[in-house]
């Protein structure tokens, strides 16, 4: 060890060793970094080798002594090293009122010796603070040797009382933070509102860049990739609520008496206790799995997996404006850009040799018309419900009275007609009509309607089994796969949404979504139309028809509640119920029962080798068809969302944006046949100016997807920040070869490697082919 030497201490001596270091509870973590160190040795040629020593005082030491703290490995030849081999942990017994020294030793090229660069002096409190601290390096009252980065990692604290939250509210509030920029874009000026969303987040790794536009201006760029906690626990919440379905069947079934053959409701039970047990099964695997904290890619067609999206990572690029004339470290200006990678929700386990869910449940054929069957069915369940909770009797005899239209409908269908006895069809058919009358005669009638809300009930549950009957195990194989590709983008989206709450918390644009009840989720896939992808795309298109049926209702968190998310309803119609403490509540809150629905944009855009095989045998018609619907979609949702709120959108960005989605339609058009990086940059664009949360996807979110976040990386900066066109390429090879979408490939496959070989490198476009050294054949 050896000593500080910008300190007036530095004279004195070191103490070692101290019992405060023997506390396990943890006040704070931190971890270091540097950037433009110089070259103290002033040797020719020399590259600098650096580590880095953390000591701390306190009122109770003795004046003369530092107590280490702990040291890093040597970083060799960096000038901005980063010493992420080791996170310093200040524990509990550490008083608030110390200080703490963090000093930059290089290693002399000629005899290894250790030479003090510079060293920043801080107290522990302004650290307690959190965030990211960036400090000028000095040795003594030498010019600053460079700069030191301290990254706090967020600590997972206990539910704060009302009182801590209504003062961290306040000042979210009182700061002035800035609204949308004429671009669109979220501007976040403090990080506190994080803090209870952050429970959400898993590890993180995070990687940091720095550029200079100009002499007086430079930009300090942090990039961040979380894990997503709910990765495995929002599956797991599907699953028990499938099963709760089948057991409220098993119930009714249990109840059908001489309603139905009694060998036939022998077999239904045994089949609904069958998926039972396969349910709690699954759950007891998934549970498994979650050690992981995320889905690898390698994993993905193992069946224990199958509930749980590919490598579902939030990122967030954080950049930091810096004038030198105002202050030479300090930002003068915070943004954050937040972004969602995932694989295709897709059926990988159950391979895709009859292509996806597209094909498999299309509309016009026995399996398609059985599904669309079975959602009806699931509906009327849902209205039945609505009727028993009606509070009065006016009110239960209208839904009541629409609910009889219904059923007049499935009255002659070929399943009621095996599902019961004729005794219990002709009841059925005096049940709907009894409740029609009843709504007409406008009487008080709870009673009877309870009574035939019951039987009801019985006769559509027994209708939904009976749909399943022909070709059973095929059928219930085919909904198993619907449901665990619902599952990923169920997971997939409230972990989305769960992210903006997160880093847009206070964005204007954000909050009249929510107040609107609507929130846009755009997906970009970038799988191609040959081979097995066009199967994926298929899984993927068709649950995404089926996002509108999510929803998420903001609850009032109970004191001492350990659930933050519970999934309730059935899976055409999920419901996740988001537990909010008072505070936060009582500001995202609207109206009582208000939920929040996404709308989804979808589209999709091969870049690979198999995309140009694909253009060459004419089979871009899915791609087409996908696009086309997704600028209708976009179209509407403008319409809709936009144009109509010139407080949020002003006349001239509301044309902007149709300008924009105008354009898009153009390139759409003259490049359907062509590889089109221009198409979804812009696609991009307009999500991230609408307020999308937004998801790039591929197989396995790890190759493809890495390139196409990397260059939206460098859009951004250059469309938003002043990132000079000469600094594009070597910025964006920078955030490829040492950025956290490159440590996404070992957290992966193990290995640091893009898995791309030469020939696949030679078929992407220009933009998203991988840096020489970081790519080769590899797991995808």
């Amino acid at each position: 060890m050896f000593s500080p030497t910008n300190s007036k201490k530095s004279q004195h001596r070191i103490r070692r060793s101290s019992t405060l270091l023997k506390d396990k509870e943890t006040r704070c973590e931190f971890y270091l970094e540097c950037y433009d160190l110089l070259d103290v040795f002033n040797q020719p040629d020399a590259v600098i080798s650096t580590f880095a020593a953390v000591y701390f005082t306190t009122k109770a030491c003795s004046a003369d002594y530092w107590i280490v703290l702990d040291t890093t490995r040597p970083v060799y030849n960096s000038a901005n090293p980063q010493y992420h081999d080791k996170k310093f942990v200040i524990p509990n017994s550490i008083p608030t009122d110390s200080n703490i020294l963090v000093q930059i030793n290089g290693l002399h090229p000629a005899n290894n010796m250790p030479i003090c660069i510079g060293s920043v002096e801080i107290p522990l409190k302004e650290m307690l603070h959190g965030g990211v601290i960036v400090k000028p390096l000095r040795c003594g009252n030498a010019l600053p040797q460079g700069n030191l980065i301290i990254f706090m990692k967020e600590q997972k604290e206990p539910v704060c009382d009302d009182t801590e939250f209504e003062s961290i509210y306040s000042s979210i509030y009182s700061l002035g933070i800035e609204d949308s920029n004429s671009e669109g874009v979220t501007m976040v000026s403090d990080s506190s509102h994080n803090k209870y969303f952050t429970e959400f987040l898993g590890k993180e790794f995070k990687k940091s860049f720095h550029v200079e536009l100009n002499p007086d201006l430079k930009l300090s760029i942090v990039e961040h990739m979380y894990e997503i906690d709910t990765s495995f626990s929002l599956p797991a919440l599907i699953i028990r609520m499938l099963s709760r379905t089948e057991v409220m069947f098993m119930n009714v079934l249990s109840s059908l008496n001489d309603m139905v053959p009694e060998a036939l409701q022998g077999v239904a039970l045994a089949s609904r206790s069958s998926k039972v047990t396969q349910y709690n099964d699954e759950l007891v695997e998934l549970g498994r799995c979650s050690a992981d904290g995320f889905k690898r890619s390698e994993t993905k067609s193992l069946v224990p997996y199958k509930w749980a999206p590919i490598n579902l990572h939030g990122q967030v690029l954080e950049v930091n404006t810096i004038d030198v004339n105002v202050n030479p470290v300090e930002p003068s200006k915070r943004v954050e850009y937040s972004f969602m990678t995932v694989g295709a929700m897709a059926g990988h386990w159950d391979k895709f040799k009859g292509g996806g869910l597209l094909s498999l449940l299309d509309e016009n054929n026995a399996d398609g018309e059985k599904f669309a069957r079975r959602r009806e069915l699931y509906g009327l369940l849902r209205r039945l419900e609505v009727i028993t909770l009606c509070n009065g009797t006016d009110q239960m005899v209208v839904m009541a009275t629409a609910l009889a239209h219904d059923l007049a409908v499935i009255q002659a269908s070929s399943e009621l007609q095996k599902a019961m006895t004729s005794q219990y069809q002709l009841e059925f058919m005096n049940a709907s009509a009894n409740l029609e009358k009843l709504g007409k005669k406008k009487i008080d009638g709870s009673n009877v309607i309870k009574k035939y809300t019951d039987f009801l009930k019985k006769s559509i549950v027994w209708s939904i089994i009976n749909v399943e009957l022909n070709n059973r195990n095929h059928f219930l194989g085919l909904m198993n796969r619907f449901e665990c590709c619902f599952s990923q983008l169920i997971t997939s989206t409230v972990s989305g949404f769960v992210m903006h709450l997160c880093y847009s918390f206070t964005d204007r644009i954000f909050r009249k979504q929510i107040e609107n009840g609507v929130v846009p989720v755009m997906f970009e896939s970038l799988l191609s139309t040959h081979g097995d992808e066009i199967g994926m795309i298929e899984d993927m298109w068709f649950v995404m028809q089926h996002l509108n049926s999510l929803s998420v209702e903001f609850v009032q968190s109970q004191k001492n509640e350990v659930e933050i998310l519970k999934v309730i309803g059935d899976i055409y119609e999920p419901r996740v119920l988001l537990s909010l403490p008072d505070p936060i509540y009582s500001t995202v809150h609207h109206r009582q029962g208000q939920l929040i629905r996404f709308k989804g944009l979808f589209f999709s855009h091969g870049i690979n080798e198999q995309q140009t095989i694909a253009y060459t045998m004419n089979e871009t018609g899915l791609q087409e068809r996908i696009c086309e619907k997704f600028l209708g979609d976009l179209e509407s949702y403008i319409k809709d969302y936009v144009t109509p709120h010139e407080t949020l959108f002003p006349a001239h960005q509301a044309q902007g944006l149709a300008l924009n989605v105008v354009q898009l339609r153009n390139l759409f058009k003259a490049t359907k046949k062509n590889k089109s990086h221009q198409f979804i940059a812009l696609a991009e664009q307009i999500g991230r100016d609408i307020g999308c949360v937004r998801f790039t996807s591929c197989k396995s979110a790890k190759d493809r997807t890495s390139m196409s976040v990397t260059y939206e990386y460098c859009n951004v900066l250059t469309k938003l920040h002043g990132l000079p066109t000469e600094q594009f390429t070597d910025l964006l090879e920078q955030f490829r070869r040492d950025g956290a979408r490159y440590e996404n490939t070992f957290k992966n496959i193990g290995s640091y490697k893009y898995s791309f070989n030469k020939l696949q490198r030679t078929m992407l476009p220009s933009v998203y082919k991988p840096p020489p050294g970081t790519f080769g054949d590899g797991q995808t």
